[in-house]
């Protein structure tokens, strides 16, 4: 089944090629990956092997399936890797979310996920002078802030966790020219293991 993806961009981390990079380092060889929260661009592991699936919450012009209540349209243990980019903090109900990506995936199948860092300084500044986060203003989509011991109390109970790093490191809206570290990588990339 091949969904057709829809939505306007890539996500930051994909974009970068910090996706690819981590996949790579972490994911399978080869296998059948469903990338959630797509938009119109489906993340395209590199070489041959993979079989990439696509799919969105957004309504125009394919199968909808709502990643906060709906049942994911695959089989138990159909997948071997399950690819998040910047997509659980949108959702209304990730814990759901997170069940489903367990059923799909194969036992020893791969979780790569990504979320918006809320300890990076900015957003701790932010928070000290403002009592909000800046990437979960008014404005955002953003509902869900996943913060490190929530991740650890609720994700690493049902998957093992392979390992937790912090990434695109910022500041100012300024690339930095190292790697990122807690208070100055937007994104915390967690991957998680079957």
């Amino acid at each position: 089944m091949v969904i057709k993806p829809t939505g306007s961009r890539q996500s930051k981390i994909v974009r970068s090629g910090e996706a690819a990079r981590i996949f790579h380092a972490f994911g399978p060889k080869k296998g059948r990956v469903l990338d959630m929260g797509c938009g119109a661009f489906p993340f395209q592991p590199s070489g041959s092997g993979y079989e990439v699936v696509g799919i969105d919450q957004d309504k125009v012009g394919f199968v909808h399936c709502d990643f906060s209540y709906d049942q994911l349209p695959f089989p138990d243990e159909s997948l071997d890797a399950v690819t998040a980019w910047e997509v659980f903090e949108h959702l209304e109900n990730p814990f759901f979310a997170m069940r489903e990506v367990r059923r799909v995936l194969k036992s020893g199948g791969r979780f790569f996920m990504s979320v918006p860092n809320p300890a990076h300084i900015e957003s701790r500044v932010h928070f000290f002078l403002y009592g909000d986060l800046p990437r979960w203003r008014r404005r955002s989509d953003h509902i869900f802030i996943p913060l490190p011991a929530i991740m650890r109390k609720t994700f690493a109970k049902r998957f093992n966790l392979i390992s937790m790093r912090y990434a695109l490191p910022s500041l100012l809206g300024f690339r930095l020219p190292f790697c990122a570290g807690k208070h100055t990588g937007l994104n915390a990339v967690w991957m998680f293991e079957k």
